[in-house]
């Protein structure tokens, strides 16, 4: 009998109302996180990193092209996947449901045209509008 495997896939998350302005957010994602994320990708055999909204591959496309290459061929190596591939995480709290199918639609045609990758993974881990069931108080 084999032992159970646990995967752990390490993300970062692009916080566009966060508590820092737009700039030092950048710099935590791309500068701290990606950069050194795309290096262990690189080195080690099992790593493996999500990147969840696309804004931030178009940041990184728009102002570090070099990472950019790097992390369209981990991609292809199925190092690094894109989860939602929604533009920012959805407020789904106020939009109608058509807004988020469409932008899930429209960001799933950016990645086939920039990464020839099909988007198949559902994320959301800290959309607002979601609630805690059982929380309390």
């Amino acid at each position: 009998m084999e032992p159970d495997a646990i995967f752990l896939v390490p993300h970062t998350h692009y916080d566009a109302i966060g508590a820092f302005n737009k700039e030092y957010s950048f710099y935590i994602n791309t500068d701290l996180i990606l950069k050194n994320a795309v290096d262990l990708a690189k080195k080690t055999a099992y790593y493996k990193f999500t990147i969840e909204q696309t804004f931030l591959l178009e940041y990184v496309e728009n102002n570090h092209l070099n990472l950019f290459s790097q992390i369209r061929d981990l991609i292809k190596k199925d190092k690094i996947e894109i989860a939602s591939g929604q533009y920012l995480l959805a407020d789904t709290m106020i939009p109608h449901g058509e807004v988020l199918i469409r932008e899930i639609t429209e960001r799933k045609k950016y990645m086939k045209y920039k990464f020839a990758e099909d988007v198949v993974v559902g994320w959301g881990p800290m959309s607002l509008g979601l609630t805690r069931s059982g929380h309390r108080s």
